[in-house]
């Protein structure tokens, strides 16, 4: 006769305890948090058109929404324009061919991807190879994966997929947005072509993502913002249906919010419902900035102020240096306080000691580390400013610096070049901004900025010669020079101002001796670039190795280990093993056969 062992899993609560000298509305270091996490956990369900309309193209142009939900295709009409016998309509630069007229009306049809997209129109009324086009209009808008978005007063939440996993469950991701410096309103169009790169290996999960009305605010608030955006998007998952964990990925600056978020909320025992947090090219212990770019930079800015005019991109780059956000991340900010400090500006270093045990030590040694309250049981997975304690959770940082430097710059001369003349009164001035050695460190670059403009009266042109490394991988991978493992000597490679090429000191592979340094679970990077002169770009998509990593990430997230919140163990006691079945149901919903030893013994 078969005889079954069933184990019935329910709901699990983890019960910690409260032990920090901080309070849930102000941090370690006296800061207000505004808004506090409960205040932005509501959202509200708002509506979107799924075709687009551009209407009053030729006087006072408008367009019917700019949030468009794509369900299959969209439709776009331009109005009125095909009055003029020569047009044009281009969507994000590209000229569209394909298109219908109906009476005055262009009719597009297209299937978009989730992202960030600007429809212009020109016209010309006469033959254009002689009087040329002239532009009607440029619209933006955002495409998501849905008939409609969630909103509140501090941020947007956009769907982008509605999988459901192999075991007919909800596996809710959320993305949330970097620090983009040449651009003051943050990188939430990064963060869709993000999302969209990882789509086809999150098959099986619900993908969002987080827009923040003000990204480059104190990160201390914007954490808040993640926290309840991530409570909001668990509770609002279907009732009747299994629920796993969040997967949270954060880029950039998004990494450093999502983990402050999931601390503090481990700290003071909220829930958070993430069993998996990515981090992808977040600088967990800084980033970096050339000083003499930045004070380049600065003059630019202040030359073309002088003669009333302004480049869009510099313009952004000051402001995003001027922010909190940008204070908070960059450790030398030529606009922090304290700027000129050996190892980094106030601003900087009063974030970080909240979740940096070696930058506490520097800055407020009697200060407090939030998460520093480990469970009982908890000896080494003792990791105070990361999560540890819910869910079983696993930490993952993805690096797109790889572990050597680039070729030294001096091959290349100055860093960046400036050159501005005016016309009346005749004035000229220039500058350039000399390589720093921590330029070539392992580490992720900025993207080339070339700005070459001119106007009447004036003409100015910057070039920035060499990219230089703006996340160290020792940054991105949140190396430290301690044992993190308690195994093995301290390394001092991984010491703050030390920029050679990362290499093995001692376990039997590079990744165990990264890992032993690391207060991540799980470490991904690439390889070095083909061209020894350049590092790999923050924000790169496109390399072939992107889609490689991206799949061994998600591989890594699929094993079922690393999604669990527990693991149940149990022996069998039975004279005949071989007539025993085991079967393992969650909240009533068979899962999966447990297989038995051929002890007895069995773990699920």
């Amino acid at each position: 006769m078969k005889k079954s062992l069933i184990v019935l899993l329910l709901s699990l609560v983890l019960i910690t305890g409260l032990c920090g000298v901080f309070s849930v509305n102000e941090s370690p270091s006296g800061h207000v948090y505004n808004p506090m996490y409960n205040q932005c956990e509501a959202y509200t369900s708002v509506p979107v058109p799924t075709h687009i309309i551009v209407d009053n193209t030729l006087f006072d142009p408008v367009i019917n929404g700019t949030i468009i939900g794509n369900t299959g295709s969209i439709n776009i009409t331009v109005r009125d324009i095909a009055i003029f016998q020569y047009f044009i309509v281009k969507l994000n630069g590209t000229v569209i061919l394909d298109y219908q007229i109906n009476g005055y009306d262009v009719m597009i049809t297209r299937n978009l991807s989730a992202g960030k997209y600007t429809i212009s129109v020109l016209y010309s009324i006469m033959d254009p190879q002689y009087s040329g086009y002239t532009q009607a209009c440029s619209i933006g808008f955002e495409v998501i994966g849905s008939d409609h978005y969630y909103q509140n007063q501090y941020a947007n939440i956009f769907p982008i997929t509605n999988n459901l996993s192999q075991h007919n469950a909800v596996r809710p991701a959320l993305f949330v947005e970097g620090f983009n410096i040449f651009s003051s309103e943050g990188s939430s169009g990064f963060t869709y072509r993000l999302a969209n790169k990882w789509k086809n290996e999150l098959s099986d999960s619900k993908i969002y993502v987080l827009s923040l009305n003000n990204s480059m605010d104190d990160l201390r608030n914007n954490a808040m913002i993640v926290l309840g955006a991530l409570r909001f998007v668990h509770n609002i998952q279907p009732t009747n249906q299994f629920i796993e964990g969040t997967s949270l990925f954060g880029y950039s600056m998004g990494g450093i919010l999502a983990r402050y978020a999931l601390a503090f909320a481990e700290h003071w025992d909220i829930p958070h419902f993430t069993t998996q947090f990515i981090s992808i090219d977040a600088p967990h212990r800084g980033a970096s900035i050339n000083e003499n770019a930045q004070n380049l930079l600065d003059m630019v800015y202040t030359d073309l102020q002088d003669v009333g005019r302004e480049d869009a991109r510099l313009t952004a780059a000051i402001e995003s240096l001027q922010s909190p956000a940008g204070k908070q991340l960059i450790r030398k900010n030529i606009y922090a306080s304290n700027q000129s400090h050996p190892f980094a500006s106030n601003d900087f270093r009063e974030f970080f000691s909240e979740i940096d045990l070696g930058i506490l030590q520097g800055y407020s040694p009697n200060g407090i580390l939030i998460n520093s309250n480990p469970l009982p049981d908890q000896t080494t997975r003792y990791r105070a400013g990361m999560p540890y304690k819910q869910n079983n959770i696993k930490c993952i940082a993805y690096s797109n610096g790889s572990l050597f430097r680039s070729g030294a710059p001096e091959s290349i001369g100055n860093l960046a070049e400036y050159d501005f003349d005016i016309d009346l009164p005749p004035s000229h001035n220039d500058g350039n901004a000399d390589w720093m050695e921590y330029d070539y460190q392992p580490g992720s670059v900025i993207d080339s900025l070339n700005i070459h403009e001119g106007g009447t009266g004036y003409q100015f042109d910057f070039y920035l010669n060499y990219s230089p490394v703006i996340v160290p991988t020792r940054s991105s991978l949140y190396l430290v020079p301690e044992s993190v493992g308690g195994q093995g000597d301290p390394d001092q490679q991984f010491s703050f101002g030390v920029y050679e090429d990362i290499v093995n000191n001692g376990s039997t592979s590079i990744d165990e001796h990264l890992l032993n340094h690391s207060y991540f679970d799980k470490l991904f990077y690439p390889g070095q670039p083909q061209n020894t002169q350049w590092n790999w770009r923050h924000g790169e998509l496109n390399k072939s190795w992107v889609a490689t990593q991206v799949t061994s990430t998600a591989n890594w997230l699929d094993l079922i280990e690393n999604r669990t919140v527990c693991t149940v163990s149990g022996h069998v006691d039975d004279v005949n093993i071989s007539s025993v079945t085991g079967k393992m149901y969650v909240n009533n919903q068979f899962i999966q056969n447990i297989p038995l030893s051929s002890t007895g013994d069995y773990s699920v």
